[in-house]
């Protein structure tokens, strides 16, 4: 779960092993975004498409090991 909330207030956020990134992209694009969101995940099929849901928001995703 996403605290959106809190979110909005945080100088940065990092998504750990964020699947195809549906949940963090699910709370949109929030005013006052965090100036750093980025999303990670091992399972090589899952960044390119977490990267195209969240490039739009703002966020980037890399796969990591």
């Amino acid at each position: 779960m996403v605290p959106v909330g809190r979110l909005g207030t945080a100088a940065g956020s990092l998504d750990v092993q964020t699947g195809d990134g549906d949940v963090l992209a699910g709370t949109g694009r929030l005013d006052g975004h965090p100036s750093v969101l980025v999303a990670t995940e091992p399972w090589s099929p899952n960044p390119d498409r977490a990267t195209w849901l969240l490039n739009p928001l703002g966020a980037g995703a890399a796969e990591h090991a």
